[in-house]
């Protein structure tokens, strides 16, 4: 018997396994039912998110509760975002996705910040003062104070622009992880060097700090996808270079 031949009773040589399809990841969007309305409400963040304003009726839900309880209902009718809720666009190499939106003022003067998510980066700031945009990423360390009134981070300084000033909330819809509210209010000081600003926010007994980069003239659209802002030099922003 030459040795290229099986004896008589030798198992047959199993067959080849199938090949395996690839495995498409299950979505992460967790679409449910607003109590109130009865309309779909995505919830992006999931694990994450505290509290969810209804983009149909504008009803503040209990985001940690399996059924989106309703905490309170809206008072006024609701806008729509320049950026819609559940836009992604590419910032700095990382793609972030829009699941919340608010406007608040000083009472002088307002602007928007959407909240962006990412699975691996976290939260972040997309603020619009109507003419620019700014990315804000909460900081993991604090500041360390300088000379005067200035503070000090990465080997930088930044100087006090102003007093501290009340800023309050006035229109806000999406997915946040925290439970935000139309006319909540916190306490804010702003520290500035050009086309970078700290911002410090004081709400009752918890202090943040957030750093805000300017970003160049139509990044923001681009990524986005919404229309390009005219270059209007009018009441710059406060960390915005001369």
């Amino acid at each position: 018997m030459s040795d290229d031949t099986l004896p008589a009773d030798a198992a047959p040589p199993a067959p080849a396994p199938p090949p395996v399809a690839p495995v498409t990841p299950a979505s992460t969007v967790r679409p449910l039912s607003c109590p109130n309305c009865g309309g779909i409400v995505n919830v992006r963040a999931q694990g994450l998110t505290v509290s969810v304003l209804c983009e149909h009726c504008g009803s503040t839900l209990d985001a940690t509760r399996p059924d989106l309880q309703v905490i309170a209902r809206a008072n006024e009718a609701l806008k729509t975002p320049e950026i819609p809720l559940g836009t992604r666009g590419t910032l700095n190499g990382r793609v972030w996705e829009v699941v919340g939106y608010m406007e608040r003022t000083d009472e002088e003067i307002g602007w928007a910040e959407y909240l962006l998510f990412n699975p691996y980066e976290g939260y972040a700031f997309l603020v619009d003062d109507g003419r620019r945009f700014s990315l804000g990423i909460m900081l993991d360390r604090l500041p360390t104070m300088g000379w005067g009134n200035a503070m000090q981070l990465d080997h930088q300084s930044f100087s006090r622009f102003g007093d501290t000033y009340p800023v309050r909330v006035t229109f806000v819809v999406g997915e946040f992880y925290w439970r935000v509210a139309v006319g909540e209010t916190v306490d804010e000081t702003d520290f500035v060097r050009p086309g970078t600003m700290l911002s410090c926010e004081v709400y009752q007994t918890e202090r943040t700090w957030t750093r805000l980069d300017l970003l160049d003239w139509g990044v923001a659209e681009t990524a986005f996808g919404i229309p390009a802002r005219r270059r209007e030099y009018s009441r710059p922003a406060p960390h915005e270079p001369s």
